[in-house]
């Protein structure tokens, strides 16, 4: 479960997300 601060436009069911701790991936997953 993600949310975003900002709107966002263009996301798709099927894209990825992925997030970072500065240079660290500490989460990904698939957007539904």
């Amino acid at each position: 479960y993600f949310i975003f601060e900002n709107y966002q436009k263009g996301i798709a069911p099927g894209q990825f997300v992925a997030w970072y701790d500065g240079n660290e991936l500490i989460g990904s997953g698939e957007i539904a």
